[in-house]
């Protein structure tokens, strides 16, 4: 990390542990920040219908392992089920492998990765965005949900 010529940071935090952990001089360190688009306009009903999905369901965004805590969500998610029987799905968004035991599930529903505009479709049809990540209580999509109009489970 020394030997790089820069690094691009999204926050102070970010800068302050690059900082400590690798003693990289400040003019090497850039922070750069990050944000999300306000001016979207979410279409669930598209969405619904391109994904004939009538169902309510809670949304989950990002990859599909372990840093992520996908398994728990979708441990919690079957146990809810089991507790309250129902239509409720879980809709999957973004890339990773996908375990035969969720894919064998008629109510976990994996779109893997989609097109921005219908992420945002997506994110305004759920009943919620559910971020389970340890490291990530406040991730952009979280962001982009509550843009949407959304609230989020994290």
């Amino acid at each position: 990390m020394r030997a790089v010529r820069g690094l691009i940071l999204y926050s102070q935090a970010e800068r302050d542990l690059a900082r400590a952990l690798y003693d990289i001089p400040d003019e090497r360190l850039h922070l750069l920040g990050g944000g999300v688009d306000t001016h979207v306009t979410p279409n669930s009903l598209a969405f619904r219908v391109k994904r004939k999905l009538l169902e309510p369901y809670i949304l989950y965004v990002g990859r599909r392992d372990e840093t992520k805590n996908t398994p728990l969500l979708v441990e919690y998610f079957a146990r809810f089920k089991v507790a309250h029987p129902g239509d409720l799905k879980l809709v999957l968004i973004g890339s990773g492998p996908l375990p035969d035991a969720w894919r064998a599930r008629p109510d976990i529903l994996d779109l893997g990765v989609v097109a921005e505009q219908e992420k945002i479709d997506a994110l305004g049809g759920a009943l919620c965005l559910c971020n389970p990540s340890l490291h990530e209580s406040f991730s952009l999509v979280m962001m982009e949900s509550w843009v949407a109009g959304r609230p989020a489970l994290v």
